[in-house]
């Protein structure tokens, strides 16, 4: 007796353990949008001056500074992408508590009822993994353009001063 209620409270903290994981990926999910919303909306002056003034480029420097602006909209397409296949609305599996699991219940012993209850709980661990697997594959390369990104703006904004500069010296 003792070993199936030692199965059903290990179960139940295991199907606790997935839930809390997948909150903790929603969250971060949510984090990596509001990043993204910030990147965003830099990366949208950054493209509207590249269009404004860059094309067509006239010099090797705004010839640079397109490409960056080009890859910098790529980018920020791709990441968002992955941002938003890790917000995507996905259930976890929970067993249920219905009519027919009342039922089940009246009917059999308690050591009965704990080994279903640890097979449904074995099973939605296995579908909630699966789910928090998949949201935080997106969320780790959602992650990575997100860096690549901010990397170029940073580049595109040191490689403006430059372009600036120089303009301002031939002049």
């Amino acid at each position: 007796m003792a070993s199936h209620d030692e199965l059903f409270n290990y179960s139940k903290e295991v199907l606790r353990a997935e839930i809390e994981a997948f909150n903790e990926t929603e969250r971060k999910a949510g984090q990596y949008f509001t990043v993204f919303g910030f990147l965003l909306s830099v990366s949208g002056v950054i493209i509207g001056v590249t269009w404004n003034r860059f094309i067509p480029p006239h010099a090797r420097l705004e010839t640079i500074l397109f490409l960056l602006g080009v890859l910098i909209a790529v980018s920020l397409l791709i990441t968002g992408f992955f941002i938003f296949k890790a917000l995507r609305i996905a259930s976890l599996n929970i067993p249920p508590l219905n009519s027919e699991m009342i039922e089940y219940f009246k009917g059999n012993n308690e050591k009965d009822i704990h080994e279903e209850l640890s097979v449904k709980m074995s099973n939605a661990v296995g579908h909630n993994r699966e789910v928090v697997k998949r949201k935080t594959a997106s969320l780790r390369v959602g992650y990575l353009w997100m860096i690549m990104t901010a990397s170029v703006l940073a580049m595109f904004g040191i490689i403006l001063v430059a372009e600036k500069w120089h303009s301002a010296i031939v002049k």
